[in-house]
């Protein structure tokens, strides 16, 4: 039986925790002027957006609409953070995901999910539930990249770590997750396994 869980959850459980935090990884936000209609309607937000008058709000991710834009035209805001059209198109991104994942956005909840997905059955707590995912990748007794490993792992997602750096890192963890989303798109090349 397969386990899965959306990216997005190991992202939080590496301390991104928030949806604004997690696009900052992936894409440039684009802070726009609210009189820029054009560039705002049917957009998607980089970060959440929350009118006080009418108690609107729109998560980070989501598409700004028509309804939307007029009361946000009417509130105090001044600008908004979008994410740059350019970059996304008709392209793969994280942002489906980011949508789908329905867990409260905290690295606790993450941790928590993670556990019981990978240990079904088992009692949860917090400070197991770390540990199991600290030693899933990050310890060195349980696991080891050695140094082929590190090098690889370098060579491939352009990173520049020392080959004595044999245990995971979160940078290399997102990089993967860069280089699988640009490989849906058509960028960089597949391995011949």
């Amino acid at each position: 039986k397969k386990r899965k869980f959306f990216a997005t959850i190991i992202l939080r459980a590496l301390g991104y925790s928030t949806n604004e935090s997690i696009i900052k990884l992936f894409h440039k936000p684009l802070e726009v002027g609210i009189k820029e209609k054009d560039k705002i309607i049917n957009r998607r937000t980089a970060k959440q957006i929350v009118i006080e008058e009418t108690n609107d709000v729109l998560n980070a991710g989501q598409y700004i609409s028509e309804a939307f834009y007029k009361n946000l035209f009417k509130s105090k805001i001044k600008t908004v953070e979008i994410i740059d059209p350019s970059e996304i198109g008709d392209k793969v991104t994280i942002i489906p995901t980011i949508l789908k994942d329905n867990i409260n956005p905290t690295r606790e909840d993450a941790l928590i999910e993670i556990y019981k997905k990978m240990r079904p059955g088992q009692p949860v707590t917090l400070d197991s539930a770390k540990t199991f995912f600290d030693n899933m990748f990050f310890n060195s007794k349980r696991y080891d990249l050695g140094k082929v490993g590190r090098y690889k792992i370098n060579k491939k997602l352009g990173l520049s770590f020392g080959l004595d750096e044999r245990v995971l890192r979160k940078e290399d963890i997102i990089e993967t997750l860069k280089y699988l989303i640009n490989l849906s798109n058509g960028k960089g090349e597949k391995d011949d396994i």
